[in-house]
Formats: C-alpha cells, sequence, structure tokens
C-alpha cells in the first residue's frame, strides 16, 4: 500500500514540481533578455533622436552664418540643441550599463567634441578657421559617428 502511494502520488507531484521550477527558471531567463533588449532599443532610441536635434541645431547654424536668416522657432532649436547635449551626456555617465562599450566610447568622443569652442573674431579673421568650417566639421563629426554608432546599434540589438 505504502508503494502504491508513492509511485501514483509522490513521483508524479515531484516531476511536476521539478518540470514547474525549470520553466519558471527558462521563462524569467527569456523575460530578462526581452526586457535588456527593450532597455537597449529604448536607449539607442534615444541616442538617434538627440543626434538629430544636434544635427538640426548645426544645419539651422550653419543656414544663419551663411544667409543672416535666423529660424523663426530659434529658441526652440536651441533649447533642443541643450536637452540633446544633456541626455547624450547622460548616456555616456551611465556607461556600459545597458548599451555597448564602443557605443560610449563614440558618445564621449562627441560630448568632447561639442564642447568645442567656435572661432572668435580674431581667429576667423587671421586664418583659416572660420565659423563656417567649424560648423561644417561639426556637422561632419556627427554624421561620422551616426554611422558608425548605426552599425554599433545593430549588432548590439542583434537587427
Amino acid at each position: 500500500m505504502n508503494n502504491v502511494v508513492i509511485t501514483s502520488v509522490l513521483i508524479p507531484l515531484f516531476v511536476a514540481v521539478i518540470v514547474s521550477l525549470i520553466t519558471t527558471y527558462f521563462s524569467l531567463r527569456q523575460f530578462r533578455k526581452e526586457r535588456v533588449w527593450d532597455l537597449k532599443v529604448e536607449t539607442y532610441d534615444g541616442i538617434f533622436s538627440a543626434l538629430y536635434d544636434l544635427d538640426e541645431f548645426w544645419r539651422n547654424t550653419l543656414h544663419e552664418y551663411k544667409t543672416g536668416d535666423e529660424p523663426e522657432d530659434w529658441d526652440e532649436v536651441t533649447k533642443t540643441y541643450n536637452d540633446a547635449k544633456y541626455h547624450v551626456g547622460e548616456v555616456v555617465f551611465k556607461g556600459e550599463f545597458i548599451i555597448n562599450k564602443d557605443a560610449v566610447k563614440l558618445l564621449h568622443r562627441l560630448t568632447s567634441h561639442l564642447d568645442e569652442k567656435e572661432p572668435d573674431f580674431l581667429k576667423d579673421l587671421f586664418t583659416d578657421d572660420t565659423k563656417e568650417n567649424f560648423y561644417r566639421k561639426q556637422r561632419d563629426v556627427l554624421k561620422k559617428i551616426l554611422d558608425d554608432l548605426r552599425t554599433i546599434a545593430k549588432k548590439d540589438v542583434k537587427v
């Protein structure tokens, strides 16, 4: 009688518990992977939006320099630029917590580049380092970093 209870009740119960634990383990592991993937995509999306805003600022600045026409929404463009610069700095500060270390290095290089000051009047007057060249250089560096970041992001999120 004792063996019958063990074989008919306890063994299936034990197997059910083991299968439940294994299923729970793999489900939680999959959930964590998906959540990390979501965070990566969300972070890269924010970075690309910020890079777009940075480029928009430099494009408007270059246009204003060439034409002398300040955009109607210049205050908004400047605010958006500052917010984007802050966002990139924040991602760099967080470091490799979510995104690839090479992406962090690129963004760190970008923040250093964005901190460069535009040439003043005397430097502009006596050298070839004009404000227009400075604005173009800012956009060129931004585009190069954007291209490199796209490659890194695709590998990081496995797209």
